[in-house]
């Protein structure tokens, strides 16, 4: 089926999603107030509906619009990408796989990592995607990332997930903490602690669902901080203990910064895959790059 709007209705979806104003919307995409309305009507007669309304003196989407303009924003930044690779091509730079890491923005593996590539694909560019590391599955099936590196269980579908590192989940604390001596601990330990964490979203293989919830008990007091490298510097300070990946908190444990310790005595393993859409598995770049950072991981335990 063929699509009514155009590109230039499309980008003005996008634009008053963003922007929430008629004006700022015509500012950013450097045309005139009446050439937006233009667009707008001509985009509503060609679908029959009304894609925006009248807010006292502004212009508001509807649901209808806010919807478009949502999808606007994936296809034009899609073809904006699409534009760079196809450039980047045709000057003979070669293919450019694009990934991204979930939950933790650990990055001190890559250098040697693009190194690798470069070595093994020299045709071959390998760009992070920083902004990944939320809604990372999203990212992936919006095609903003073609390969992405994820803690704990996947269950998504329409996914192939690649064996990598075997990392556990740790309890982290400040040096003075009462706990740092402890060789491991248990859930009921914990019990008039602040966990200071980065979601409270129980996820399958993760301290709530394997650790606190067949322990019988929960930290007293939760504070919710959105970023894992916010939740590193409170739990330093003293302010509360966090249970994060071994292999992330790594540098800060070799630095003295924050004391590990093992959650019960045969610990809580939590692996990491390499993540690629099914359609990616049938050979080229992406997969074998793919199959490369999951090999080269688990053989170098970064």
């Amino acid at each position: 089926m063929l699509a009514r709007l155009e590109i230039r209705h499309l980008a003005v979806l996008q634009a008053l999603a963003r922007w929430q104003s008629a004006t700022a919307a015509a500012d950013h995409l450097g045309i005139t107030s009446s050439a937006i309305s233009h667009r707008l009507r001509e985009a509503e007669r060609r679908l029959g509906i009304h894609l925006t309304t009248r807010v006292g003196s502004g212009l508001r989407l509807t649901e209808a619009g806010h919807r478009l303009g949502q999808s606007a924003t994936r296809i034009l930044d899609e073809l904006g990408r699409a534009e760079i690779d196809a450039a980047r091509i045709g000057r003979g730079v070669g293919s450019v796989v694009r990934l991204g890491v979930g939950t933790y923005s650990i990055y001190n593996w890559l250098p040697r990592f693009m190194r690798e590539v470069e070595s093994r694909y020299p045709e071959t560019k390998l760009e992070v995607v920083g902004e990944a590391t939320h809604h990372p599955l999203a990212h992936l099936r919006e095609e903003a990332v073609d390969i992405l590196l994820l803690p704990g269980q996947i269950t998504e579908r329409g996914v192939v997930a690649l064996p990598s590192l075997q990392d556990e989940l740790v309890c982290v604390m400040a040096p003075g903490h009462r706990l740092a001596g402890r060789i491991s601990i248990e859930a009921a330990d914990l019990g008039d602690e602040t966990h200071v964490t980065y979601s409270s979203e129980i996820l399958p293989g993760f301290e709530y669902d394997a650790f606190f919830r067949p322990g019988g008990h929960y930290p007293k007091r939760l504070m919710n901080i959105a970023l894992p490298e916010a939740v590193m510097e409170l739990v330093a300070a003293g302010l509360g203990i966090s249970i994060l990946s071994e292999w992330v908190v790594r540098p800060r444990l070799l630095r003295g910064e924050l004391v590990s310790v093992r959650l019960t005595r045969s610990g809580l393993p939590l692996p990491w895959h390499v993540v690629l859409r099914e359609e990616d598995c049938t050979g080229g770049e992406r997969h074998e790059v793919a199959k490369a950072l999951a090999q080269w991981l688990a053989a170098v335990k970064a």
